[in-house]
């Protein structure tokens, strides 16, 4: 009983290798689904709180989870204490919703308006980094 039996250890090696090894498969054929489906939104991205650069390094970071950013600038003015999404085609705000969910974001809005060719508008407020946390630095391209 002391004694380990060697074919019985090295088939359940063998086992448990296979399984983290087919794991991780799938886990990667789900996220290339989700950078295909993200693909599907056209989003624009504006900077509400005036922090430089904050539009194009979060469009960098987006486009990296496979959104097809299409608009990049400025807000109105650099008030916005809250990053709210805004969904531009769908009244279900099914679009705002994918978004959010990525990053983790749920004000979500909707203000429909077909002639500007964006599914979702992502404002960027003070609260950027709860969403975007490696914008602390700026990408490499940048510096």
């Amino acid at each position: 009983m002391g004694r380990i039996n060697l074919p019985l250890l090295i088939l359940t090696i063998l086992v448990i290798i296979f399984g983290i090894s087919f794991y991780r498969h799938f886990e990667k054929e789900g996220v290339k689904s989700d950078i295909f489906e993200n693909a599907q939104l056209r989003v624009e991205v504006l900077n509400g709180c005036g922090v430089n650069d904050l539009a194009m390094i979060v469009s960098d970071r987006l486009r990296r989870m496979g959104f097809d950013v299409v608009e990049i600038g400025d807000a109105e003015n650099y008030d916005f204490e809250k990053t709210v999404i805004i969904d531009r085609t769908d009244d279900n705000m099914r679009n705002a919703r994918r978004l959010g969910r990525v990053i983790g974001c749920s004000h979500l809005g909707k203000d429909i308006d077909s002639s500007l060719y964006i599914d979702v508008t992502i404002l960027l407020g003070k609260d950027y980094l709860d969403y975007f946390p490696e914008v602390r630095k700026k990408p490499k391209w940048m510096r």
